[in-house]
């Protein structure tokens, strides 16, 4: 939150993985009007309880409201959860997707594709380095001796 007051009252948007982001802190986020967009765990304190029972298929989305915060589940390949203070409601976009020669039409929500477009490599960057056990202790020692 000391990082974020800088920003308040701009209007900006700050995206965060699902380490970070928790209804309550969308809820604190949108009261200094600081938008916010990031996945989330289905298991959070105050996620929607249907969201962990509702099985959808392949492309399919739900979302839930309260208090400015939108709630969404999607599944691609395994289910996706999200929460956003910027949106209102899931709209569907079709995406193409290029798969060895062919290209392929997808439906993703706006949610997933301005998440994507934001975070950029730093997903990728992090579902690398956890396949590598060297790095990871090689990060983790940086950090103790460069960031402490």
């Amino acid at each position: 939150m000391f990082m974020c007051i800088p920003i308040v009252n701009f209007r900006h948007t700050l995206f965060m993985d699902n380490w970070y982001s928790s209804p309550n802190l969308f809820q604190k986020l949108q009261s200094m009007q600081i938008n916010a967009i990031g996945t989330v765990r289905c298991n959070r304190k105050y996620m929607p309880i249907e969201f962990a029972t509702i099985k959808l298929k392949k492309s399919e989305a739900i979302s839930r409201s309260c208090k400015g915060i939108l709630a969404a589940k999607w599944k691609e390949k395994k289910d996706i959860y999200l929460l956003s203070t910027k949106h209102k409601k899931i709209e569907m976009l079709e995406v193409e997707k290029k798969r060895w020669k062919n290209n392929i039409t997808v439906t993703k929500p706006n949610i997933v594709l301005e998440y994507n477009d934001s975070m950029g490599g730093i997903d990728h960057q992090d579902s690398y380095l956890s396949s590598f056990s060297i790095m990871r202790k090689y990060i983790k020692s940086y950090k103790k001796y460069f960031f402490t």
